[in-house]
């Protein structure tokens, strides 16, 4: 029975859902799960640039992992000829490569395209791909999946997300620094979850967020960093301009930028550090691990802020 009275939840604005027609479950990670069981492929085609989650997730599957280079405007290097029980896995990198997915999803039978870094793009014709909401937002967990065929599937477990949280909480009453460490718990927490459907606690966060904000500010973010910092990075974003980024990639071969500033508290990631062993020293993959910068460009900031991270960049070098 509905539950009327009592004390109050906390209270959410409500929108629809940015992927209102997607499979939602809880982790990314977990969408890849279901598409690899559902489609009973064997054998994945992977980038050598992508974090260990996906290859300890395949792992897991009993996949077999064949890896590919891609090249500097982070296309694959070659073309690919799949059998039926094959799939290409592609990174839509810092949500700047809706282009080459769709070339690469028109020429290759099989693909399954990752999203983690591009919330924003949707698919246009049926394609596997999917996305990982937390990436974006303040959400604990969870994951959308699109999928060509959408038939019959095992009956899913809702998850739970309220114990997953502190770390969320803690950043506003506190501060990052001191919620990272919760963070990192949490990440390793979501990487074992068991595939269920995303929690009504994500869902409520994911259906109280103004996309269309989110977007317009994403973009003008990145547009201002690309005006001043374009003829210092290596990488040329006017290929990927119209597209609604993850973060502006600064690939400048300097290893002194990113250490700078984190120290005055623009906290900047490595994507991913682990791929530093899976390739040589003078590829592509290693260089952009090393090198490129991905600096934020969310809804959290407007164009003061990325004056001073253009400051902060300007001072170093």
């Amino acid at each position: 029975m509905k539950e009327i009275g009592g004390f109050f939840e906390l209270e959410l604005a409500s929108f629809p859902e940015y992927h209102e027609n997607a499979i939602a479950l809880n982790s990314g990670r977990n969408c890849l799960e279901y598409i690899i069981i559902y489609k009973k492929y064997k054998k994945i085609h992977v980038p050598y640039f992508i974090c260990n989650s996906v290859i300890n997730k395949l792992t897991e599957l009993g996949v077999e992992i064949e890896f590919y280079h891609i090249d500097s405007n982070f296309a694959p290097e070659k073309n690919f000829y799949l059998s039926s029980d094959e799939a290409l896995l592609y990174v839509n990198y810092y949500g700047l490569c809706d282009s080459v997915a769709h070339q690469i999803g028109g020429e290759t039978k099989n693909i399954i395209l990752d999203n983690t870094q591009s919330f924003f793009y949707k698919p246009t014709y049926p394609i596997d791909c999917f996305y990982s909401p937390r990436k974006f937002f303040g959400v604990p967990d969870g994951g959308y999946l699109y999928t060509s065929e959408l038939s019959s599937f095992r009956p899913l477990e809702q998850d739970k997300s309220f114990n997953r949280c502190f770390h969320l909480l803690n950043r506003i009453d506190a501060s990052a620094e001191s919620s990272y460490s919760w963070y990192k718990d949490n990440e390793i927490l979501v990487g074992s979850l068991p595939l269920r459907t995303m929690s009504k606690l994500t869902k409520s966060i994911l259906g109280s967020i103004n996309y269309a904000d989110a977007i317009h500010t994403r973009f003008s973010n990145f547009c201002y960093l690309n005006e001043r910092l374009a003829p210092k990075n290596i990488l040329n974003m006017e290929e990927f301009y119209n597209r609604t980024p993850f973060a502006y990639p600064l690939y400048i071969e300097d290893d002194r930028i990113k250490e700078y500033l984190i120290k005055n508290n623009i906290y900047v990631p490595t994507y991913w550090n682990e791929v530093l062993s899976r390739v040589s020293k003078d590829s592509i993959e290693y260089k952009y691990t090393k090198y490129i910068v991905p600096l934020p460009v969310d809804h959290r900031y407007d164009l003061t802020d990325m004056q001073h991270i253009v400051d902060l960049i300007e001072e170093i070098i």
